[in-house]
């Protein structure tokens, strides 16, 4: 019986409900299409001593093996990564015996699962391909491979030496690996959405009685929070109605200028962290996504925008130009405050008009999870052929 195991850098834990998420929504996908056991660790401070924490969750054909470690306050870097390789040499034998060998593994964010790929390819031949979220490869990105220690550079370079296949979530980002790696074969399969949350709903008498503009995002560097603060202010002061929501940390740098800026202040509302049905209900009532990065891969929130029927004025960075046309949203030269300000200027006036259906229409059917999922199940039978789509009947698993 068929299954593949997939290692993730990142993944929904006690810890954080939403590193990783996108990988999680990914393993959902691919559950759809074969039995899909997820190994994860997270480092927990609250744990003491020595103690390993094992949580289990299963869903239909996806099995999550959680594991928490405590930290230690010397050598902590050192000591997770012994954690990691500990727990994965612990876990295997349970593992064969719950669900038999894996037919290949699947890494999803290389740092540190990457170890446990290396360890089981060298000690089992078992086979592994890797999808990549990370940012750190972009040139200009703060936290950047590039910059990372030799030991950290030699493991990510024998990781694609290595891999069978890579999953990027856009060309651009696997053509970027080629020029970082030499060439590495790939394959895109993009992000996916949960479209029972994310759907068109007809918004006439649901919205504001004033422009609506969105931004979604941890609100750092990044982002270029700072750019967009500074154009927002520019268009507070141009007397036209609108509000501004922001989903994200309520940041220091934020509250001061904020604080400073009392005219801007009354227009724009930091929510703080939401839920995605809370998520969804704002993209389903606003009259745009912005985004002002200055470096991404293929961002979510704007499949999930798109998803909605939301229009987004963005960046061209990254992935971002394979999914925006006239159709569905706006580009900007990143760093540029003045293409920025006149695309929300447009917006604010009604200059901007797109259709909302088609838009929502379109991206369902690219981004959807019997989509995404039977995307990777097509990639791995072309990679692997010997394996076997899994049975959803089947129940004798043991649950560890």
């Amino acid at each position: 019986m068929g299954y593949v195991l997939k290692f993730c850098g990142w993944y929904p834990s006690r810890i954080d409900s939403l590193s990783g998420d996108f990988v999680q929504r990914h393993a959902i996908a691919i559950s759809k299409h074969i039995k899909t056991v997820v190994l994860f660790a997270q480092k927990d401070p609250g744990l003491k001593g020595n103690k390993v924490e094992q949580v289990v969750f299963n869903n239909g054909n996806l099995y999550e093996y959680i594991y928490y470690y405590p930290k230690k306050s010397w050598l902590d870097k050192l000591w997770s990564q012994y954690y990691y390789l500990r727990i994965l040499k612990s876990f295997l034998p349970f593992l064969i015996k719950a669900h038999g060998k894996p037919d290949f593994v699947h890494v999803n964010i290389v740092w540190r699962a990457i170890l446990w790929a290396l360890y089981v390819n060298w000690k089992f031949k078992w086979p592994f391909v890797i999808t990549e979220n990370s940012t750190e490869y972009q040139v200009n990105a703060f936290e950047n491979i590039r910059k990372k220690s030799s030991w950290r550079k030699l493991i990510t370079r024998k990781a694609f030496e290595k891999c069978e296949l890579f999953i990027p979530v856009s060309k651009q980002l696997g053509e970027t690996l080629n020029e970082l790696y030499g060439s590495v074969p790939y394959k895109v399969v993009p992000n996916a959405v949960d479209t029972n949350l994310f759907y068109y709903y007809n918004p006439e008498g649901n919205r504001p009685g004033i422009p609506r503009l969105l931004h979604i995002s941890t609100l750092g560097y990044q982002k270029n929070i700072e750019g967009i603060l500074k154009v927002l202010l520019r268009l507070s002061k141009t007397s036209l109605p609108f509000e501004v929501i922001m989903v994200g940390p309520e940041l220091e740098m934020v509250k001061n200028f904020l604080d400073k800026n009392e005219i801007l202040k009354k227009c724009v509302t930091i929510t703080g962290p939401l839920t995605y049905k809370n998520v969804a209900s704002l993209m389903q009532t606003a009259d745009c996504l912005f985004l002002f990065s200055r470096y991404e891969n293929l961002p979510c929130v704007i499949l999930e925008a798109h998803c909605c029927g939301l229009p987004v004025i963005t960046t061209d960075v990254g992935g971002i130009p394979e999914i925006i046309t006239s159709e569905n949203g706006l580009m900007l030269p990143s760093e540029d405050k003045e293409a920025l300000f006149i695309a929300l200027i447009n917006m604010v006036e009604g200059k901007l008009h797109f259709d909302r259906q088609a838009i929502a229409n379109k991206a369902k059917q690219l981004y959807n999870y019997d989509t995404v999922g039977a995307m990777y199940f097509e990639i791995y039978k072309k990679q692997f052929p010997f394996i076997s789509k899994h049975d959803p009947a089947y129940k004798d698993v043991i649950v560890l």
